[in-house]
């Protein structure tokens, strides 16, 4: 089998370094390059080539989302695994939407880790257990379908509406021009004011009033 050349991105060095770490020595995968940022892998895509990109979901400037989708639009013979701490099914499917392959917790195994890379590269799909399980699962929280839109803020309705599709707290703040911290203060407020307790409920909400689609 040739070697799958493997490119990482990732905004916490400690990452990078841990998965150097990990998949140095294994005879068929070489690592061709790291990227602390979607743009700073970008501009070294071209010369990387790389058959099989290892991306975090959460990153400053260009998130995971918004680099999967350029990466598809510019190599769609790139293969792309996610490999991330978050589990919220929505960030999953916004993931599975822009163009990933395979789609790993950080609490992954090392052994998993390498059969995803392979499955990945030879053209299939691989979602981890856990995420495998959340996918399947119903969601867990009723909708407060009771409650009008018309209650809700311009602002509240933009962040709802990214939230449903899958964008992280920091791609909503950079779309939106605001901090993190303030799109959570944002979500938890519309929580309060829809009267549901978590993620699962703003996306189930957003899509009965026909918010997203």
């Amino acid at each position: 089998m040739p070697t799958i050349r493997i490119a990482l991105v990732d905004d916490h060095q400690l990452i990078l370094d841990g998965l150097q770490s990990l998949l140095m020595g294994v005879p068929d995968l070489e690592v061709v390059g790291e990227a602390n940022s979607g743009s700073e892998l970008l501009a070294q895509l071209e010369a990387l080539r790389p058959n099989v990109i290892l991306l975090d979901v959460d990153m400053p400037g260009m998130g995971g989302r918004a680099l999967a989708a350029e990466i598809r639009k510019r190599a769609p013979q790139i293969r792309m695994l996610a490999l991330t701490m978050h589990h919220e099914r929505s960030v999953i499917q916004g993931m599975r939407q822009a163009g990933v392959h395979g789609y790993l917790l950080k609490n992954t195994a090392q052994e998993e880790l390498l059969q995803a890379i392979r499955r990945v590269a030879q053209g299939k799909s691989y979602y981890g257990h856990e995420v495998a399980e959340i996918l399947l699962e119903p969601p867990a929280e009723p909708a407060g379908g009771e409650v009008s839109p018309a209650v809700l803020t311009q602002r509240e309705r933009e962040i709802l509406i990214l939230v449903a599709e899958g964008f992280s707290n920091t791609e909503i703040g950079d779309q939106l021009h605001i901090s993190p911290r303030t799109v959570d203060t944002h979500r938890t407020n519309l929580m309060k004011k829809l009267r549901v307790r978590n993620l699962a409920g703003l996306i189930r909400y957003a899509f009965q009033q026909g918010l997203v689609g």
